[in-house]
This record gives C-alpha cells, sequence and structure tokens, in this order.
C-alpha cells in the first residue's frame, strides 16, 4: 500500500501505526492517514494529486468521501480545510522546506472551521498538534492577506477568463476581455482585469488582490469561446468562489460571457443565468449597458452581507433554528453549521441544533432523507449528542431512521454476499464437469492400456504349448483373468462418470461479465460508488453499464472519460 507526499507527491515510506512521517524527497514531517485500507489510500493520492493541480473543488469531493466511509479519519477532515483555503506547498527559497501558501481567501479564520475542529478531535497527540500549528501558520497567512485587501479600493466588474493557451499563447478570451475592460472603464467603472491589474504585482502573490476584487465587485463577467477555457483550473477557481459569494450577498450577479460555443456547452453551473452571446451584432453595448444597471450606485446595494448580521441583535434561538433550517434547504451547510453554533452559544443542550450539524454533515436537506442514506451515521458526533442532549421524541425519530439504515445496510451486504457466493457455486459446478471431463478421459486410457495388455497375454498364453510349459501358461492365464476383473470395474466407473456429466450438461460457464454487472449494480444502490465503478469499469457496453458510468461521473471524479482498465 502506498501513500504520496501530500507536499511534493513522491512516496512515503509508513510505519504501521504511525500518525505522522517524514517524506525522504522533500524532507517534510507531515500528518498521513491510518494505513489500514488499500482504498483509503487510492482515494487519499487522488485527492492530494487534485489538489496539488489546484483543482480544490474535485479534491474536496474525494475527501469528502473518505469522511463519509471513514468518519474517524482526521487527515480526510484537514484535506478538506486545505482545499477550503486552496492551499499548495511550495519551496521555500531561503529553506528549501515546503510552506503553504493560500489561493483562497476566506474571511474566517481556520482555526474555527469545524472540519479542521473534527481533524484534531479524531487526532493523536503528535498529529494533533502538527495540525494545531500548520493551522496557525495557515492563519497568519490568511490575516496577512486581509490586510491587503482592507486597502484595496474596491471594484465594480471582475472579468474572469483565460489569459494564455496550452502552448503559452495569448487566447481570445483575453483579447475580449480586454476589449470589455476598456469599454467599462471608459464608462467609469472599475474594473479588474488580471492582465492590467496585476501588471505592477510582479514578485508578489496575486491572492490577496484577486480576493479583494471578488469581495467587492458587484458583477462578474466569466468570458469563454472554449468549454475548456470555462473549466480551466484557475478560471473556475475565480467564478466558483463568486457563485459561493453570491450565496450570501444576492446583490452579486454573474453574467457568462460565451462565442462560438453553444450556450448548453458552459459549465453546468451556469445553467439558471442569464447569458451574453458574443457572437451578435451589438453585444458589446447590450452587456454594457446591463452591467452599467447593475453597478448603479442608487440602487443602495451592500457590497458585502455577512450571513450572521441577516438576523435581529437579540435573536431567540428558534429563530435561529429556522434560518439554519433554511439553510439546509438551499443546500448552505456551513452556514447551517454557523447558525447550529450559534443556538448551542444560547443552549448549549439543545438536541435540535445537534440534528441541523448532523443534516449538514450528511449533506441532506430534509430530516425525513435520514431513513433513506445508505451509508451509517451512528458513529457521527453530532449523533451520539442527539441522543444525549435531545427530547424523547426527538430521539426516538433519529434512532428509528438510524436502525432503518443499518438495516438497510445489511440487506445491501447480504445481496452483495448472495451475489459473491452464487457466482462462486456456479464457478465450482463449473470446475466440477470439467474436471469429469479429465477423469472420463483417463479412465478411458486405462482401459484401453488394460486392453492391448490382455491381448498381448492371450498372445503369449497361445504360444506356451510345450510339455512344459503348464505353469507358465497358468499363471498368464491368472494375470487375463485379473486384467480382466480390473477392467470390468473401470468400464463401470467410465459408465457412472458419464452419467454424471450427461447430469449436469446443462451447466454453462459462468457469465463474468453479468457477475461484474450484478456487483456493480448492488454497490451503486449501498452508495458505495468507487467499488460500482471498479466493476462496471471492466465491463463497458453491457447491458446499460455506459448509462451507469455516466451517473457515476458525478460522484467518481472524471469516471466517464477514464479508459477501461
Amino acid at each position: 500500500m502506498v501513500i504520496k507526499c501530500k507536499m511534493c507527491g513522491g512516496d512515503l515510506n509508513i510505519t504501521a501505526g504511525d500518525a505522522v512521517c517524514e517524506c525522504e524527497y522533500c524532507g517534510t514531517t507531515q500528518t498521513i492517514p491510518q494505513a489500514d485500507s488499500e482504498k483509503k489510500a487510492n482515494l487519499f493520492n487522488r485527492a492530494n494529486k487534485l489538489r496539488m493541480n489546484a483543482d480544490f473543488d474535485k479534491a474536496a469531493t474525494v475527501y469528502a468521501s473518505i469522511t463519509a466511509e471513514f468518519p474517524e479519519e482526521a487527515e480526510a477532515y484537514w484535506g478538506l480545510c486545505l482545499c477550503k483555503y486552496g492551499i499548495e506547498y511550495v519551496d521555500d527559497p531561503l529553506t528549501g522546506k515546503k510552506i503553504p501558501t493560500c489561493h483562497r481567501t476566506l474571511s474566517n479564520s481556520i482555526l474555527e472551521d469545524s472540519d479542521y475542529d473534527q481533524a484534531r478531535e479524531n487526532a493523536d497527540p503528535v498529529a494533533k498538534r502538527l495540525y494545531r500549528d500548520e493551522a496557525k501558520e495557515i492563519d497568519r497567512i490568511q490575516k496577512a492577506i486581509l490586510d491587503i485587501v482592507e486597502q484595496e479600493p474596491p471594484y465594480d466588474v471582475f472579468i474572469c477568463y483565460k489569459e494564455t493557451d496550452d502552448e503559452g499563447n495569448r487566447t481570445e478570451d483575453s483579447v475580449l476581455a480586454q476589449d470589455i475592460y476598456d469599454n467599462l472603464t471608459g464608462k467609469g467603472l472599475r474594473v479588474f482585469f488580471a492582465r492590467i491589474s496585476l501588471e505592477d504585482k510582479i514578485g508578489e502573490q496575486y491572492e490577496p488582490y484577486i480576493y479583494a476584487a471578488l469581495l467587492s465587485s458587484k458583477v462578474m463577467l466569466a468570458v469563454g469561446t472554449d468549454y475548456e477555457y470555462f473549466d480551466a483550473v484557475w478560471v473556475k477557481n475565480e467564478w466558483a468562489r463568486f457563485l459561493d459569494m453570491m450565496k450570501t450577498d444576492r446583490t452579486k450577479k454573474l453574467i457568462p460571457c460565451y462565442k462560438d460555443i453553444d450556450a448548453y456547452d458552459m459549465p453546468k453551473e451556469f445553467k439558471n443565468l442569464q447569458a451574453q452571446d458574443m457572437g451578435k451584432l451589438g453585444w458589446e453595448q447590450d452587456l454594457a449597458r446591463g452591467v452599467m444597471k447593475l453597478c448603479s450606485k442608487d440602487q443602495n446595494q451592500q457590497s458585502y452581507v455577512d450571513v450572521q448580521n441577516l438576523h435581529s441583535v437579540n435573536p431567540t434561538a428558534d429563530s435561529l433554528l429556522r434560518r439554519a433550517m433554511v439553510f439546509l434547504e438551499d443546500g448552505l451547510w456551513d452556514e447551517a453549521r454557523k447558525y447550529a453554533d450559534r443556538i448551542l452559544d444560547l443552549e448549549v443542550e439543545n438536541g435540535q441544533a445537534y440534528l441541523v450539524k448532523l443534516m449538514a454533515d450528511l449533506k441532506i436537506t430534509r430530516e425525513e432523507e435520514l431513513r433513506n442514506l445508505q451509508i451509517p451515521f451512528d458513529t457521527n458526533d453530532n449523533y451520539r449528542k442527539i441522543i444525549r442532549f435531545g427530547s424523547d421524541e426527538l430521539k426516538s425519530r433519529i434512532e428509528g431512521y438510524s436502525s432503518a439504515v443499518l438495516q438497510t445496510k445489511e440487506t445491501l451486504e447480504r445481496r452483495i454476499a448472495e451475489i459473491e457466493a452464487g457466482y462462486n457455486a456456479e464457478e465450482q459446478a463449473y470446475e466440477e464437469i470439467l474436471k469429469k471431463d479429465e477423469l472420463i478421459e483417463e479412465t478411458a486410457e486405462k482401459i484401453g492400456k488394460i486392453q492391448r495388455d490382455i491381448s498381448a497375454c492371450k498372445r503369449q498364453k497361445e504360444s506356451l504349448i510345450g510339455l512344459f510349459d503348464g505353469k507358465k501358461r497358468n499363471e498368464v492365464g491368472n494375470t487375463i483373468q485379473a486384467l480382466q476383473k480390473e477392467l470390468e470395474s473401470l468400464e463401470q466407473e467410465k459408465i457412472r462418470l458419464e452419467e454424471e456429466q450427461n447430469t449436469a450438461e446443462e451447466t454453462v460457464k459462468p457469465d463474468k461479465k453479468k457477475y461484474y454487472y450484478d456487483l456493480g449494480s448492488a454497490f451503486f444502490e449501498a452508495r458505495r460508488y468507487d467499488e460500482a465503478y471498479q466493476y462496471y469499469n471492466q465491463i463497458r457496453g453491457y447491458a446499460d453499464v455506459n448509462n451507469r458510468i455516466q451517473e457515476l461521473s458525478a460522484f467518481v471524479p472524471n469516471a466517464a472519460y477514464q479508459n477501461n482498465g
């Protein structure tokens, strides 16, 4: 089992039971996952690779799948923290050691993050200290970034685009974006356009200035002439962060601006957004007029809305709970957790608040969905607190959901075991038929040899006609009788074997593709998506497997595009 360094990607030399390890390639002492599962190791290696490639959203999806299956794996929660803050480890020019740099700034400290708390809660003392040291360093970097952000004047518009193609040449997107920049700045708007806005920041970290612009801009224009450009890592990093900000600041608007591509080929996150076709005559004037309207200074629009200031000065636990439930319905898990924590600040033993946190952990929008989960949640810390602090009615209800999930899990595991046992039985029966073929052939060969021996003995007996050959002739006669007796026994054995073979003649070779399909389907229903993909990937083209793999692509990164192994 190989676990890769999360700093440089080299293979780590891990001793069983260790919680930290020093990488022999980059020399960094780091926390590591529990080396108790090949599947877990593969998931960590995939997530760390995605994160090192700055694909933080996809990496977070994989880390989240680890926490769902291994809820006490501290390193997975830490991985989620690294993705939230866009942490990349780079070489320190002075020491040569790997140090963190931040590509995603947040207003809240990592030291107050719920995933950071989970990482420390599940870590051993050595790893816990290392998490604390790393978090303090990330927090220091974040504060330094926020200090710069506070000094930056606000922007009206942020233009998001891809500057260069794979060969290092300037893209058409960049040229179109500069035309938009010139047009809007000529109308008095302050526009963030990286090619110009960052040209005097050479040698400095760009993140503080990018974050300041994202935070203050009323409008983002996402410019693209190719789906791949919209989906490029750093481009997506910008528009995805702006979409997150839109969830808590409804004055912000994102306008996709596209050319020479079908509107339906843009990222699915743009589905419900009003887009601008830059291939139409007059598009630039239409875009400028719309942006000017959105940036109008007389609309009393807030530049930023902090979710924790949306309520009255003295909210009650009930009002906070109602708000938290709305956040759950909208899929805003972090905001729901924040409000649950505010309830607990008022009432530390409020079972409903722990229910909100449990639902946010499991990413469900309604309480009833707990019954339909395929992964048990009885080890979740918030579930345990519900059982400890909740009312009798709440405890009974949630315990009922948990029991239903456990029963479903047992049923699914029993089904998987039955599929495996059924295939093994078919395979064993088929092997028995093959063995009988071999036995019949071996018996036939023995019969043929004995028949030849009997013929030889008879010829020998016939040649013994002398006066003194009587004794020898009797011996040969006895040999013939013994051989004939053995021949009769072998012929009976051959008849028995042939009858058994005829009885089992309908036995056919087990269908391995069907076996893989049945297993994959069982794992799919159990929401064990990686294992479902493992089987489906081996039988692409069989039945509706290709459609199933397409569904799996929402849960297994790049599943739909990987080649059949």
